[in-house]
């Protein structure tokens, strides 16, 4: 699943190149949060009560799925991961000499497991001021 692979690329970049994934205020603190002995990194990594219980996720919708997530997460998705998507997917597939990695992502869309024409989810509906000051503190 996109939001899946999405965020465990994320958090692989917030440990190797931490001013990558959260920018030059926060990039000292990357290492922690992305460390996986740590709780932060399963509270973003875990999807617990939101994935359905079977698959293929027939008759389940991205939007639903992640309308369905808790804020924090959402908040990290739409203002820290989203914005940087392309870059994300780039950095790791060079770091793991895994070019085909490159197949997931469309002009900085994912589309591991939904097609392009669903990338309308990865736009924000609410808290959108709250996100945008989130991109720009993690900017740069």
């Amino acid at each position: 699943m996109d939001v899946a692979l999405g965020r465990v690329l994320f958090v692989h970049v917030l440990v190797t190149r931490p001013r990558s994934a959260v920018g030059r205020w926060l990039w000292r603190a990357g290492p922690v949060f992305g460390d996986p002995r740590w709780g932060g990194a399963d509270v973003y990594l875990s999807l617990r009560n939101v994935l359905p219980n079977r698959y293929p996720l027939h008759g389940v919708t991205i939007a639903e799925i992640l309308a369905a997530e808790n804020f924090a997460a959402r908040l990290i998705d739409y203002g820290v991961m989203v914005p940087r998507v392309q870059e994300l997917y780039e950095v790791v597939a060079a770091d793991l000499g895994e070019p085909g990695l490159l197949d997931f992502i469309s002009d900085g869309s994912m589309v591991y497991a939904w097609p392009l024409e669903d990338r309308y989810v990865w736009l924000p509906s609410r808290s959108r001021g709250l996100i945008r000051a989130v991109t720009r503190i993690t900017s740069g």
